[in-house]
């Protein structure tokens, strides 16, 4: 106790100590001195003396204040002892270390060690070193994970104190399971703060598999297909790239490796391969490089399950529409196709969603949205969304040889649009546009008739076909007809108009000695087929005379872009006749040769040649379709095989989706990954009116099977008495079970790992307290895990089954290249926990009351006490008494006398 002090509410009443004590001294001097010196009279005086000075402070208010140590501070150290932090365990234990050196006797200090579990390593405790001493003999926590909520709540168990207590965390802040910020505020709120140490990991040598794209579509047997593995290193670099192998395992054989080159940044790694039979197959991908710190890191896990789907809903709008397309479908393919009439058998058409997913694909055939029963465009979104069904919509007309499907005012703002791939709107395609100028010397000559350089004139024509013709949706890009080419302006938005035009002054530096078509043209349209917003992509060379490379060259270069649908216009403002040529190019590029003959003409003509037509919604003409990606739907077809189609309804692409065959400008078979499910569009009628020699030519019948297949599930989507969906976090994954259960049946549930004779069964522990419909548990084994739930009878009969796959390649405690702001995570959690973020070890121990100041009323004690010097005084008076010396004196003669 230090500090000690007595204070008065009413201190002027102490005043009255005057007269109280004039009045007890008048009261005695006033007697004789022969009665003055009576003990009894000395005593009753002094009593009244004391019983006066307690009452009047009691009177005043006295209160008596000091203080004490604060023997109730705590400080609980969460040391996160994760395998990403022990990277930093030097700094870690520095940290604890410095922090317990800063603790005296005032503070109790204890130390939790925490990864994916928690250990008390020590008590609180006043004995810092023995806290020390026990923070390294400790048993350590699972480290393979780290959980900072579930940290922060047993802390909270172990505070006695949550007033005077503080909990400091020290961490990475790289979380991998639970919720730290909801358990910081829940720590906060019963007042405990939480401090906050980050710790900062070293950058290490490191490759990691960050995740495996496989297909979203069905895989056919024999079939090639992309699997696309993607990685995070820190190894090598661009200028000195790193070894590496990248190894896939199917079903745990090795099925191949590649060589890789690591450049020290993300990057992806595709893979081609070929399934050899059906069924499940557990694919493992592993990589390896000499320099590298974690194993853990280097596997990753998914599968590809070959189911065998074989049942086809088709549904037509005119009776026999669908024959050809179900004739097809069935050759050699061993399907079952069912065929409904949308109007004749209604009846029939399926009511639930349950209904649709006993087929595996749904085909309509000129249906259009008024064409649907009430409702049947619900459970057809949920059929492909929810339940991963495949759709493939096919076009048709009316009577009135007006077009039925893809009406654009049928399908205006209907879920039915929303499912498909395509847009049946009015619009515009967007066009892409690469100008080609020649800058040879002969373009630097003057024009007559307008007293200009041709190259001038060139540019004002560029440039005002810039302005004017082009939307903002497009792109243009201008390049130089030279040898080797020059980029004069990248192909950019025209928005950024101002930069395409200016770029355009350079062209007086540049020069060339001829106009070679071949590797201009390559060029061009390699910059074109880069753009993805773009329907139409074209070709202006503005040139004054002919190639000078080679023929075999430059229409090689023509037909391989005109292939991919990139379309070559050629404007000769020279005088030169190179007429046959000239149009020969622009015939093979499918575009249009434009001779200037009078140069005043030059900017109307070309603005003229960019004006692009509105898409109609029915087109009745003679074509061939382009493959401009190569799916599976196209799988064994060349571009020489493709048939042609007489028709096409127009649409418009959708942003996420992709065409696989185009028209002009337009999308003929388009598909997009809808939710769980995928939906195909094909833009013609499959009823022989414009599609007869394809529906007669092997190519097409081999498109349509191949579509079929494409649009299949990726799973069994038939309907089962028990539906299971996974919610995986890290380690811990949440089961929900819907099912009808009666009162006597259960369900039981297991997790099978490993693969054939390996095989292990772990048993999911079910409550029955909430009906058996939700289960946690915990799977820490990398690898693909079956989960099996099965419906029992009270006799333990199997009523029925349903299974799912969870996938775990690693803990996410090694995805140690991971975009997460550790150390701005926990600056957040010492937020939200009152706290503050510590940067030097000192700062945990501000704000810490270090003594207690301690306010004592004595009132009632000094009442009590002046009530008993009241009645001593009464006492004193009324009773005669001896003082213990002379009781003592008294018989002490009284033992002489007796002695004698």
């Amino acid at each position: 106790m230090y500090n000690f002090t007595v204070g008065f509410e009413y201190p002027w009443l102490l005043l009255l100590l005057i007269p109280a004590l004039f009045f007890t001294l008048f009261h005695y001097f006033r007697s004789a001195k022969k009665y003055r010196r009576n003990r009894n009279r000395i005593i009753s005086m002094v009593m009244h003396m004391l019983v006066m000075l307690l009452c009047i402070s009691v009177l005043s208010g006295i209160s008596f204040m000091y203080d004490v140590p604060n023997t109730q501070n705590q400080v609980l150290l969460l040391v996160d002892m994760s395998d990403s932090s022990e990277y930093a365990s030097d700094r870690r234990d520095s940290i604890v270390a410095d922090i317990l050196d800063e603790s005296d006797s005032q503070y109790s200090v204890g130390v939790v060690l925490f990864g994916y579990d928690q250990v008390l390593a020590a008590p609180l405790s006043t004995n810092a070193d023995d806290v020390y001493r026990r923070y390294e003999s400790a048993a350590l926590p699972d480290r393979t994970a780290t959980d900072i909520a579930a940290a922060l709540n047993f802390a909270r168990t172990v505070i006695t104190n949550p007033d005077t207590a503080k909990i400091v965390l020290i961490s990475d802040g790289l979380q991998t399971d639970g919720d730290a910020l909801t358990a910081v505020r829940s720590v906060a709120a019963d007042n405990i703060r939480v401090d906050t140490v980050a710790i900062t990991l070293p950058e290490t040598a490191e490759v990691e598999i960050v995740d495996v794209a496989v297909p979203d579509y069905n895989v056919i047997v024999g079939d090639t297909f992309t699997m696309t593995v993607r990685l995070k290193t820190t190894i090598g670099s661009s200028d000195a790239p790193a070894d590496a192998v990248l190894t896939l395992y199917d079903n745990d054989e090795e099925a191949g490796s590649v060589q890789i080159a690591l450049t020290g940044i993300a990057q992806e790694v595709d893979l081609q391969y070929a399934f050899d039979t059906p069924g499940m197959h557990r694919l493992s991908f592993s990589v390896s490089n000499a320099d590298d710190t974690l194993t853990e890191n280097n596997a990753y896990y998914s599968y590809i399950n070959i189911a065998v789907f074989d049942r086809i809903l088709v549904i037509e709008r005119n009776n026999g529409e669908s024959e050809e397309l179900v004739s097809i479908l069935k050759d050699g393919t061993g399907y079952t196709v069912d065929v409904l009439n949308v109007s004749s058998d209604a009846e029939k058409m399926p009511k639930t969603v349950n209904d649709l997913r006993e087929y595996d694909e749904v085909m309509l055939v000129n249906i259009a949205n008024a064409d649907m029963p009430a409702g049947f465009d619900v459970i057809l979104n949920d059929y492909v969304s929810v339940y991963g069904g495949g759709l493939f919509t096919v076009g048709g007309n009316n009577e009135d040889d007006e077009a039925n499907t893809y009406v654009r005012e049928d399908m205006e703002g209907t879920l039915y649009q929303q499912m498909l791939p395509v847009q049946a709107i009015n619009y515009t395609p967007p066009l892409g546009v690469v100008f080609l100028l020649d800058i040879s010397g002969s373009m630097f000559m003057g024009s007559s008739a307008s007293g200009k350089l041709y190259i001038d004139l060139a540019q004002e024509a560029i440039a005002s076909c810039v302005q004017y013709s082009l939307s903002e949706r497009d792109y243009c890009g201008i390049m130089a007809l030279a040898e080797p080419v020059q980029e004069i302006s990248p192909v950019l938005p025209v928005p950024r108009m101002s930069t395409i035009i200016a770029s355009m002054e350079k062209i007086d530096n540049m020069s060339s000695n001829g106009t070679p078509y071949a590797s201009s043209i390559r060029a061009a349209g390699a910059a074109l087929m880069s753009l993805t917003m773009v329907e139409k992509r074209h070709i202006v060379i503005v040139s004054d005379g002919e190639p000078t490379d080679a023929e075999t060259e430059y229409t090689a270069a023509i037909k391989e872009y005109a292939e991919r649908g990139v379309t070559i216009t050629i404007v000769n403002i020279g005088l030169g006749g190179y007429d046959e040529t000239l149009e020969k190019v622009a015939e093979m590029g499918n575009g249009r040769y434009i001779k200037i003959s009078d140069v005043q003409e030059l900017t109307s003509k070309m603005r003229q040649e960019l004006e692009t037509d509105e898409i109609k919604a029915y087109n009745p003409k003679t074509y061939t379709p382009i493959i401009r990606q190569h799916t599976s739907v196209v799988s064994g077809i060349t571009q020489d095989d493709m048939p042609e189609l007489d028709g096409f309804y127009g649409t418009k692409i959708k942003s996420d989706a992709t065409s696989v065959l185009v028209g002009e400008y337009v999308p003929v078979y388009a598909q997009w990954k809808y939710g769980e499910g995928s939906v195909g569009s094909f833009m013609c009628d499959l009823n022989g009116t414009w599609s007869s020699k394809w529906l007669a030519s092997t190519a097409g019948q081999q498109i349509l099977k191949n579509i079929a297949v494409a649009l299949f599930p990726t799973k069994d989507i038939r309907p089962s008495e028990i539906e299971v969906s996974l919610n995986c976090g890290n380690y811990s994954t949440v089961m929900s079970v819907y099912t009808d259960l009666e009162e006597t049946e259960r369900i039981e549930a297991v997790y099978v790992s490993g693969n054939g004779s390996a095989q292990t069964t772990t048993p999911i522990v079910m409550n029955p307290d909430n009906g058996y419909t939700r289960a946690t548990f915990v799977i820490k084994d990398p690898g693909i895990h079956e989960v099996v739930v099965r419906k029992l009878d009270a006799d333990g009969n199997v009523l029925a089954t349903s299974s799912v796959y969870r996938v775990f390649s690693y803990s996410k405690e090694y995805e140690v290249l991971t975009d997460e702001d550790g150390a701005a995570f926990m600056v957040e959690l010492a937020q939200k926990g009152k706290g503050t973020s510590v940067n030097e070890t000192w700062e945990i121990f501000e704000g810490f009351e270090k003594s207690l100041h301690i306010v004592y009323d004595p009132r009632l004690v000094f009442c009590i006490v002046a009530l008993v010097l009241f009645l001593v005084d009464i006492a004193v008076r009324k009773f005669k008494f001896k003082w213990p010396h002379e009781l003592i004196r008294e018989y002490r003669a009284k033992k002489k006398d007796r002695q004698s």
